[in-house]
């Protein structure tokens, strides 16, 4: 999938853009071709050029309508993203002579054509899947099509699923199954009430061993809205809960207080965010809120004005021996700010080539591997360890390599604020409630020998576990039971 650039030579040709399309692939070769064209584009914009040309690269070993659809896809997308580029040609060079391809890309051109004579604007559907790009436009006065355009394969699949599910497939009913119903509040309830009588359905909530359910009843066309209205609610939540969770986390690590005469203040978990971002994204002043008053941060003064009137010292606080910032692998990339970094591990390093041979191993091609890089999650897990080691002797203070399976739409969650047992599915949790690990990849996929719609697109995170001291599980378990010997403390994991 990577792309090398080397001068154009004896060719009618500015540069030349080499790339490897690894034909054998086995692992979303999608994935592989898509990451090709949008680096092509993206070169050839860096160097100026106004127009660039594709041969049908894939072609061999893909479907050649699938083929097509990559290439005019990511053409399309690259032209919405970047509105002021020179690169105004883009050429797919295709022999006549192969009528498949040549026809594939006549259809995708032609649908893209009377797509932009659709509607342009992202409707709300496409605000809630988190990214998706949606149009849809007319060919007859009987059906209606929809174009779906993603920043990445795995959110599009995600995205795709969801329209067949709720959208595209008559049902009688409709379920909403999404996790973050356990966190929706009184506010979430009241909407779902307005919901429910503006739209005239039935909305009802059922908890099924898979977990919390909405269940809608009612016209077609009214359902259909007021999912999309629901699923918008519950991507909120979701980012709410998310926004939540990396505030205490953070707080647990560093916080920041002002001086009101002889009392020392410490800034709520929210603030405390706002203006740890601000220190390290290095802004001089930061306005937050504390108990509905205004704060004027000024961080290179360390003082703060309240309602503009009376000034305090304000100052930051680190828990520990060292500031977390200064404590991560010394093999890290610079941290710049609180957001986790997705940094491509080096196919030549030995990190690369062992988890390279182990899933291989297991029957998987690898496409590339990432390390998840968050200094706030590393220091949360490496006090978590040293409290353990502090123990009594006789515990067990064993770290060991474990790997975690999640679906598409969670991953970005899981880099911002960890593993979280509600996300657990509930017919898989054989030992109680909590965060399942595998001992080797196989186990991932254990009982999933058929990968659903929803789950065609799979992250599997390898994860240093601090497993501690554990016991034999059970289904009913909400906790860990505890240990014989001291009856207020608990083992650490059950397996």
């Amino acid at each position: 999938g990577k792309v090398v650039k080397t001068p154009g030579f004896q060719l009618n040709c500015k540069y030349l853009y080499h790339a490897v399309c690894y034909e054998q692939a086995k692992a979303l070769p999608e994935m592989i071709l898509q990451k090709i064209v949008g680096s092509c584009l993206e070169l050839a914009d860096r160097d100026d050029l106004s127009s660039i040309a594709f041969p049908a690269i894939g072609s061999s070993s893909l479907p050649k309508a699938k083929v097509a659809k990559i290439f005019v896809d990511e053409v399309v997308s690259f032209a919405e993203q970047n509105r002021n580029t020179k690169l105004n040609d883009v050429f797919f060079v295709l022999q006549t002579t192969e009528t498949e391809i040549y026809e594939a890309f006549l259809q995708e051109i032609s649908i893209v054509k009377r797509l932009t004579q659709g509607i342009s604007e992202p409707s709300t559907a496409a605000e809630t899947l988190g990214g998706p790009n949606l149009k849809t436009t007319k060919r007859n006065e009987n059906k209606t099509y929809l174009s779906l355009r993603a920043k990445d394969y795995p959110t599009l699949e995600c995205a795709k699923h969801w329209f067949t599910k709720n959208i595209l497939e008559p049902q009688g009913h409709f379920i909403i199954n999404n996790q973050n119903i356990c966190y929706i509040t009184v506010q979430e309830y009241a909407a779902l009430s307005n919901i429910k009588t503006e739209y005239a359905i039935d909305i009802a909530g059922k908890i099924t061993d898979s977990g919390v359910q909405i269940v809608l009843n009612g016209p077609r066309l009214m359902v259909l809205n007021a999912i999309l209205n629901i699923e918008k609610m519950l991507c909120e939540v979701q980012e709410k809960n998310t926004k939540k969770r990396e505030a205490e986390l953070l707080q647990s690590l560093v916080y920041w207080v002002f001086k009101d005469g002889g009392n020392i203040i410490e800034y709520d978990a929210e603030v405390n965010f706002a203006l740890e971002k601000a220190f390290l994204d290095k802004e001089p002043i930061v306005s937050v809120e504390m108990n509905g008053t205004k704060h004027t941060v000024n961080l290179l003064q360390g003082t703060a004005s309240r309602d503009k009137k009376r000034s305090v010292k304000v100052e930051r606080h680190y828990k520990g021996h060292e500031d977390y910032v200064n404590s991560v692998p010394s093999n890290w990339v610079t941290i710049t700010g609180l957001n986790f970094q997705n940094v491509l591990i080096d196919p030549s390093t030995h990190e690369f080539n062992k988890t390279k041979k182990e899933f291989s191993n297991a029957g998987f091609n690898i496409v590339e591997i990432e390390s998840i890089q968050n200094p706030v999650l590393w220091n949360c897990y490496i006090r978590k360890k040293e409290i353990g080691q502090t123990k009594p002797p006789g515990n067990d203070t064993r770290v060991v390599s474990l790997y975690h399976r999640s679906p598409a739409h969670l991953w970005r969650v899981i880099c911002r604020n960890g593993f979280q047992r509600i996300y657990s599915k509930q017919s898989e949790r054989k030992y109680g409630e909590g965060i399942y690990f595998s001992t080797n990849v196989r186990n991932v996929l254990r009982g999933h020998s058929e990968i659903s719609d929803e789950e065609k697109i799979i992250y599997i995170f390898e994860a240093d576990v601090f497993v501690g001291k554990y016991a034999q599980g059970s289904q009913s378990l909400l906790l860990p039971p505890t240990r014989k010997s001291e009856t207020f403390e608990l083992f650490d994991s059950i397996v």
